[in-house]
């Protein structure tokens, strides 16, 4: 039954809700972190902040799919790179 609660509550806290292009991403990335969370995280989950820093802390371990996700730049440091590419 924890277990359900955990998976229930990380789902909630890792997949807002869909709808934007970034929200996709954001969905993308809860879906390929997802196991890692559960299994180098589990004792920071619901706190969605601890389990991102728990997640950075343990990067070297995380699955390749989730070293993307953590690879990727920021979406500021993206936006602040697009706007100086328009001028």
């Amino acid at each position: 039954m924890k277990a359900i609660v955990c998976l229930s509550a990380v789902v909630v806290a890792s997949t807002p809700f869909v709808g934007t292009p970034a929200r996709a991403d954001d969905a993308e990335a809860a879906r390929l972190c997802r196991g890692d969370a559960f299994k180098l995280c589990l004792s920071e989950i619901p706190d969605r902040d601890r389990i991102t820093a728990c997640m950075v802390r343990n990067r070297a371990r995380l699955s390749p799919g989730c070293q993307t996700v953590f690879n990727k730049p920021s979406r500021p440091a993206t936006v602040e790179a697009a706007s100086h590419t328009i001028r």
